[in-house]
């Protein structure tokens, strides 16, 4: 069995149309992740809404649409190489982490940052996404480099720990 990269992530931080995690890399605090908003109840709604929770592989691979190498969130490896997050009976691709500051930046996916905050509407944001992203993403190309699968659990904290933006 190969020796794995954990990346704990857990929803905290919930609006009408986003919701902010933290991420903790081997239980340290390592940045937030702002996505759409979160549908625990519901079904997943392509560019609107977050990922169901539940643990993940996480690969660095090409992106057609950002045209470079990035990391890819995925469940499910199709045949012709094809890797997909599936959940709710529904199947999604090119679910990645990249830089941007709103959810409609998210598109689905998510969004890092080393900080995070509301904007004028209320909704979550995250703050200096690039400087996040670089570090995150060297991270997982460390981990890579030296041969450990990297997984990514997604949760939603306990009612009692859930905080308004």
């Amino acid at each position: 069995m190969a020796e794995t990269f954990e990346i704990e992530m857990v929803r905290r931080w919930f609006t009408e149309r986003s919701t902010v995690s933290e991420v903790k890399i081997y239980g340290s605090h390592e940045l937030f992740v702002l996505e759409d908003k979160d549908r625990p109840n519901g079904p997943k709604v392509s560019k609107q809404t977050c990922i169901p929770a539940g643990r993940y592989r996480v690969v660095r691979t090409q992106s057609a649409r950002f045209g470079y190498v990035m990391p890819l969130v995925w469940n499910v490896a199709l045949a012709g190489g094809r890797l997909l997050v599936r959940g709710e009976g529904k199947e999604f691709e090119g679910i990645r982490a990249h830089t941007g500051r709103t959810h409609l930046h998210t598109e689905g996916c998510l969004v890092v940052g080393r900080q995070r905050g509301v904007d004028k509407n209320g909704d979550g944001e995250v703050y200096e996404s690039q400087a996040a992203y670089d570090v995150f993403d060297a991270k997982i190309a460390a981990a890579e480099a030296a041969h450990k699968e990297v997984w990514l659990t997604i949760t939603r904290a306990p009612e009692a720990e859930r905080l308004v933006c």
